[in-house]
């Protein structure tokens, strides 16, 4: 599963990378773009950054992240004990992210993280709304635009969903989670839209073993 800060995405070796926004194939992890000290950085939104400030809060970013995951799985663990444990994880890792809101403002990917813990924790309608205040700052992301789709369907706002997740696909027309997302979406609204299917079947073309494609694609 792909997961997101606004002009990032996490990796499964826990490092962030920087998305492509338009054309192209789908967003995928990299490097940070470099540059000589003092010098400032660009991502996405157009935003710019010296290199230690970037660095800073991604570093923080990430640190948040991996709080907010730190019992993901319960195990043997009581129910209510683990529900206290998490509850503790999500309000050290909304306290990280909310300082780095206060002392950079401009960096939009720190809403996106909001989003993400939000969502983590289950809490798609806060997690919209973060998304949202990220995308004032970033609207050409495309994971960022995946994300606030999926809270919305998530929260049975089927219609706001599709809108964005035909904007991700408007910032990256080959961006297989937004087609399956929206052609979902569209199932939703009506379970024999050509569009969706159609979708579905591009996907496939391109990718004949993607399972989410093959799960989504109505029998008939």
């Amino acid at each position: 599963m792909v997961s997101a800060c606004s002009n990032r995405i996490r990796t499964n070796d826990g490092s962030l990378g920087r998305v492509q926004v338009a054309g192209g194939n789908a967003p995928a992890a990299g490097n940070a773009n470099k540059a000589a000290p003092g010098e400032p950085t660009s991502n996405v939104s157009g935003e710019r950054f010296d290199l230690s400030e970037d660095e800073l809060v991604s570093k923080e970013s990430l640190r948040a992240w991996r709080i907010a995951l730190a019992h993901s799985e319960r195990g043997e663990m009581p129910e209510d004990e683990w529900n206290k444990i998490r509850a503790a994880d999500e309000a050290e890792s909304m306290k990280i992210l909310l300082n780095l809101e206060k002392n950079h403002p401009k960096a939009s990917y720190v809403l996106t993280m909001m989003g993400q813990v939000k969502h983590h924790f289950k809490k798609d309608d806060e997690a919209s709304e973060y998304y949202e205040r990220a995308m004032l700052q970033n609207r050409a992301d495309p994971i960022l635009l995946l994300k606030l789709a999926n809270t919305r369907m998530a929260t049975g706002k089927i219609p706001k969903a599709i809108k964005f997740y035909r904007e991700s696909l408007k910032a990256n027309p080959d961006f297989t989670d937004a087609k399956i997302g929206l052609a979902k979406a569209l199932l939703k609204q009506n379970p024999k839209d050509d569009e969706a299917r159609s979708l579905l079947r591009e996907v496939l073309e391109a990718e004949p073993n993607n399972e989410k494609a093959k799960e989504a694609l109505p029998s008939s």
